[in-house]
């Protein structure tokens, strides 16, 4: 009777072993997966830059018949373009940021702070209209502190 506990507990430790290391081969892997899908996404639309420094936000998309742009930061409207030059700006937010929208084509639309502040960190929203629909793209705006 002795020899059969100790054979039961044997295969039961060895069987448990075995599924606890299948378990976490697993469990690993989806983590792996899921930690390089939440990063990746975010990776791409995050600006970090020093204060005291000049910071161009990009709008990455490509656009050939644009009705309206809109630049937002945490869902405030900053400033608001209608082609061939009617720029609307929000004075409030336009005087804590001190912003200006890029017209070169290397960099069209990109909304520029001149001088950036630590209080200038947030969500940064580029919105363009076209007759086809609305675009966007958040960015996420870090500013540090200089070393």
């Amino acid at each position: 009777m002795r020899d059969e506990t100790k054979q039961q507990t044997e295969t039961l430790t060895s069987g448990s072993v075995k599924d606890f290391f299948r378990y976490l081969g697993i469990n690993r892997t989806l983590l792996m997966c899921y930690m390089f899908w939440i990063f990746s996404a975010a990776e791409g639309n995050v600006i970090s830059k020093v204060a005291g420094k000049k910071v161009e936000v990009p709008c990455n998309v490509s656009v050939s018949n644009l009705t309206q742009l809109e630049w937002k930061r945490n869902g405030i409207n900053l400033l608001s373009y209608k082609p061939p030059g009617n720029l609307h700006i929000n004075n409030k937010e336009h005087d804590n940021l001190n912003t200006d929208i890029s017209t070169s084509k290397g960099n069209l639309y990109a909304l520029i702070i001149k001088r950036a502040e630590t209080s200038h960190t947030g969500n940064y929203t580029c919105l363009i209209t076209t007759p086809n629909g609305v675009h966007e793209q958040t960015w996420r705006l870090i500013i540090t502190v200089p070393v």
